[in-house]
């Protein structure tokens, strides 16, 4: 019998649904031969296990949905929670999404912040239905308010793969968010 799905994001319910299906598939097949085989009583008593098994199925995806939206909200509340304790320079003239996105680049240290991560961080509510070109047009508009501002703060980019501070970079940003902390 094959495990139990236990989706952890949306890709993963919809692997949980294809999994359930392909499951079910197979069990009405493993069914239709056994009547062929051995009689329709065994076969009906398998089409109920089958069955049984699918409702579990189907239980456990709901209660893994509702666990995931449950931890949705509280990294909703948790990014809104830091966001409001972290600030940069007002002269940077920074907008909302670009200072979400600096603070997770810096979040990320000597990392790489993925794509995915980043579109997090910008979206905290629904960054799986967003394009991923959101991310890569915020970071353009990031680097062109830095420019304009003079700040000495460089975002690598790491092709396929997501966006990094320089080394120099986090001890600016670091700087910067301690003195408007201050």
């Amino acid at each position: 019998m094959a495990a139990s799905p236990q989706p952890t994001d949306p890709r993963s319910a919809h692997e949980a649904v294809a999994r359930i299906r392909a499951i079910q598939q197979r069990q009405e097949e493993a069914a239709r031969r056994r009547v062929e085989q051995s009689g329709a009583r065994e076969a009906m008593e398998a089409v109920a296990r089958a069955e049984a098994e699918v409702i579990a199925l189907r239980t456990k995806l709901q209660e893994e949905r509702e666990e995931s939206e449950a931890l949705r909200a509280r990294l909703r509340a948790l990014h809104e929670t830091l966001a409001s304790r972290l600030t940069l320079p007002p002269e940077w003239g920074l907008s909302p999404q670009e200072t979400a996105l600096l603070l997770a680049v810096r979040r990320a240290g000597h990392r790489v912040l993925t794509k995915r991560q980043a579109l997090a961080a910008l979206f905290p509510a629904d960054a799986d239905a967003r394009h991923p070109g959101s991310a890569t047009m915020t970071m353009a508009r990031l680097r062109r308010r830095l420019a304009a501002a003079g700040v000495s703060v460089t975002i690598e980019t790491h092709e396929r793969r997501g966006y990094r501070l320089s080394p120099s970079s986090l001890a600016v940003v670091d700087a910067a968010v301690t003195g408007a902390a201050a």
